[in-house]
C-alpha cells in the first residue's frame, strides 16, 4: 500500500594544505637543487537522518503520519587524516635529475598503534647524449627510473563493532553481517619502473618504452 522515504544529509568536508617552497637554487657552479615541504589535513564528517514508512492508510495523503509502519534512521560517519611531506629535486648540469620524496599519514580509521605509516620514492633520469656530444648530433636520449610506495587508509570504522538495528532482535541492535577487523593496517602499494625516451630527425620519430611492476600489501577491500 505505498512506501515513503525521507531522508536529510548534511556533509561536510574541510581541507587544508601549506607549502613551502626553496626555488631552485645553485650548489657550486654545477648542481641546482630545490626543496618542496608541506603539510595537509583532510576532515570529514556526514550526518543522516532518515525516515522510512509504508502502508498507507489514505492513499491519497502524502504524509508520514498517514502510514501504519515507520522506521527512523540516524548515524554520523567521522574520518580525518593528517599528512606531512616533502621534496628534494636536484640536478647536476642539466643532464643527470634526482628527486627524493616522502610521506607520512596519521589516520583515525586505522588502530592507534598502527595509525602512523610512512611511504618515501626516489625517481631519476640521465640525458645521455648530452653527455656524448657525438651521439647528441644525430638522436636524444633520457633514460629514467623510479621506485615509490603509497600508502592508503581504510574507511571510517572499519576496525571497530558498531551496533545497528535488526529486525531479528525484536527491534533491538546487533552486530553487521560484516565484523570489523581489529588487526587492521594500512595498504601499501610498492611500484618500481626503468624506461627510455628517444628521438630522431629531430624529434620527428619518437619511441617511449618503459618496464614496470607493482605490488600491493596488505590491501584492504571495503
Amino acid at each position: 500500500n505505498g512506501t515513503l522515504d525521507e531522508s536529510d544529509i548534511v556533509t561536510r568536508n574541510l581541507n587544508v594544505q601549506n607549502l613551502l617552497n626553496f626555488n631552485r637554487f645553485t650548489v657550486g657552479s654545477d648542481i641546482g637543487m630545490s626543496v618542496m615541504l608541506g603539510n595537509g589535513i583532510s576532515d570529514e564528517k556526514q550526518d543522516v537522518s532518515g525516515q522510512t514508512s509504508s502502508d498507507f492508510l489514505d492513499p491519497t495523503f502524502l504524509s508520514m503520519n498517514n502510514t501504519r509502519n515507520r522506521n527512523a534512521v540516524n548515524y554520523i560517519t567521522q574520518r580525518r587524516r593528517v599528512g606531512l611531506f616533502g621534496q628534494v629535486q636536484a640536478d647536476y648540469k642539466d643532464y643527470l635529475f634526482l628527486t627524493v620524496m616522502g610521506r607520512n599519514d596519521w589516520t583515525s580509521t586505522i588502530p592507534e598503534e598502527r595509525n602512523s605509516f610512512f611511504y618515501p620514492g626516489v625517481q631519476g633520469s640521465f640525458v645521455f647524449t648530452d653527455v656524448l656530444p657525438s651521439l647528441g648530433q644525430h638522436m636524444t636520449g633520457r633514460l629514467r627510473a623510479a621506485w615509490t610506495q603509497s600508502g592508503k587508509d581504510a574507511r571510517a570504522y572499519a576496525y571497530a563493532p558498531t551496533l545497528e538495528s535488526k529486525p531479528t532482535t525484536n527491534k533491538g541492535y546487533g552486530y553487521g553481517f560484516t565484523g570489523p577487523n581489529p588487526n587492521l593496517k594500512p595498504e601499501f602499494a610498492t611500484s618500481g619502473e626503468i624506461g627510455t625516451e628517444l628521438g630522431f630527425f629531430d624529434d620527428r620519430l619518437g619511441i617511449d618504452a618503459t618496464l614496470y611492476r607493482k605490488e600491493t600489501r596488505d590491501q584492504i577491500v571495503d
